[in-house]
């Protein structure tokens, strides 16, 4: 077995027949599809087992109780038999071959991870915009830390080797919100080679209404989220070459990423983040306003904060003007 193909599902009766199109597709054909229904009260399950009974060598159905993504995430991982593992959200599709494309790369250049560009489709519109990472060749954290950055923080569009993730014990936090960017960032921590197939093969749904209009408490677990990932790689061989873009990632999260997701919406909430936030980064990182990386992207910051003006007034009176 080549590849095992995670796809957790809760209430997406809407989308779930297209993603699993999607999947039977598949010009490789040594893969195993999982799918795991975390306590769908839709029609979900449903479709789950159709397909199921139409495809017996080919795909499994787990039941279980909600628990939420990371646990069914790390479930999965439990029973994945292939020798890469990827994930697939169950409102997303992938292209015919994607199978095909991620695991070659894998194989032929013997990779702990593979990553591809992707689309972002909007469910309204049905437009397509295509989203180039970097393009980098077979390489490691440790000499390439900026793919801290530059790689999104996703777990789909991506293939693991599976006896690096089941051996090495990264898994999803299963009581935290962005439990993906745990994953993700730590994962690509241990890997001792990450390259890249450059052309997108995931359509990724934006769907309507997916942005909250509301702010749950849930995001203030990004600063433990953070400390986690930094405390991981500060117990790393080459922590130093890492810092500048780890502190970067930090300051971009709390400030750019978080101002546009939740101040947008909630002001009077998303202020109290705001300050919470600038206290994080001036306690993990009492140096951040002279990051490299910061102030090489100090005008795209203003540029975000054009129009917020309690917000802005924030920055000035934290990091100064510009400085």
């Amino acid at each position: 077995m080549l590849l095992s193909i995670i796809v957790p599902v809760y209430n997406t009766e809407k989308y779930l027949r297209e993603c699993l199109d999607s999947i039977i597709k598949q010009t490789c054909d040594s893969i195993e599809i999982i799918l795991i229904n975390d306590g769908s009260t839709d029609g979900s399950g449903m479709i789950m087992q159709e397909y199921k009974q139409k495809y017996p060598d080919l795909i499994r159905v787990i039941n279980q109780e909600n628990h939420g993504i990371g646990y069914t995430r790390n479930k999965g991982i439990g029973l994945a038999n292939g020798k890469y593992i990827t994930f697939i959200d169950s409102d997303d599709t992938i292209e015919n071959d994607y199978c095909e494309r991620m695991c070659e790369k894998a194989e032929a250049e013997s990779l702990d991870m593979v990553v591809c560009d992707f689309y972002e489709v909007d469910e309204k519109s049905h437009e397509k915009k295509c989203i180039d990472l970097l393009h980098f060749e077979k390489t490691d954290i440790k000499h390439a830390p900026e793919l801290i950055f530059e790689i999104n923080s996703s777990p789909w569009n991506k293939v693991y080797r599976t006896e690096l993730v089941k051996e090495s014990g990264v898994r999803f936090p299963e009581e935290l919100k962005y439990e993906d960017v745990v994953y993700l960032l730590k994962f690509m921590g241990i890997c001792n080679s990450i390259g890249k197939v450059d052309k997108p093969l995931v359509n990724y749904l934006i769907r309507v209404g997916s942005q909250t209009t509301s702010m749950n408490k849930k995001v203030f677990d990004i600063f433990q989220v953070l400390e986690e990932i930094c405390s991981f790689y500060s117990n790393l061989s080459y922590y130093d070459a890492t810092k500048v873009y780890l502190e970067w990632f930090c300051i971009n999260r709390i400030t750019v990423y978080n101002i546009q997701q939740i101040y947008q919406k909630r002001k009077d909430d998303g202020m109290k983040f705001i300050e919470a936030g600038f206290a994080y980064l001036s306690k993990r990182w009492p140096e951040w306003k002279k990051n490299r990386l910061y102030i090489q992207n100090n005008c795209f910051l203003k540029r975000i904060l054009k129009g917020h003006k309690s917000v802005a007034k924030i920055f000035v009176k934290v990091i100064g003007k510009g400085k």
